[in-house]
């Protein structure tokens, strides 16, 4: 499949709760190179073991994996966990590379923020942990409405081998 060469839209793009039938498709696109090195890792995951990561998280009534849809074609997955009554965490954004740099990231995270309100009423504030080194990411969740706060931890990442920064960003919804 060719890169789509426009910009996609909102009315475009559905966010889908995922389903044990998608897993295949997760595990492909946790699979790709980017995807692999911006989660942290050094090479592909475990299939076995990110099947059972994946079917706790959509077994798990405070988690939840999205399926991002463009014109009906499954282009990656967002996941989000509710912490509090009042704090619902970004568990991660994965676009195929086959759809990336359409804009779907912006669109998957201001429909996301919107599922959550509808969702958790009493929900007030959505944070990510974004890597400092990620500009392409903060370019994104900036467009969002998403702010950048002093609070960071500094993992170490098997794809740097080094520590990395890791920001949160907040938005309030």
């Amino acid at each position: 499949m060719k890169k789509e060469m426009h910009r996609a839209s909102i009315g475009e793009v559905q966010l889908i709760p995922a389903t044990i039938n998608d897993f295949d498709l997760y595990h492909e696109i946790k699979s790709e190179e980017h995807s692999i090195y911006w989660g942290g890792f050094n090479s592909k995951p475990n299939k076995d073991k990110l099947f059972e990561i994946y079917s706790d998280h959509i077994k798990n009534k405070n988690r939840e994996i999205l399926l991002i849809k463009w014109k009906n074609l499954e282009a990656g997955f967002v996941a989000y966990k509710q912490i509090s009554e009042k704090l619902c965490i970004g568990q991660g954004i994965n676009i195929s590379k086959k759809f990336s740099g359409n804009g779907l990231g912006a669109i998957a995270y201001k429909k996301l923020i919107e599922h959550i309100k509808d969702r958790y009423l009493k929900c007030e504030k959505f944070t990510l942990s974004v890597r400092d080194d990620n500009s392409r990411m903060q370019k994104t969740i900036t467009d969002c409405g998403f702010k950048i706060t002093n609070i960071y931890t500094d993992p170490y990442l098997d794809s740097d081998n080094k520590k990395i920064k890791m920001f949160i960003w907040e938005i309030n919804i």
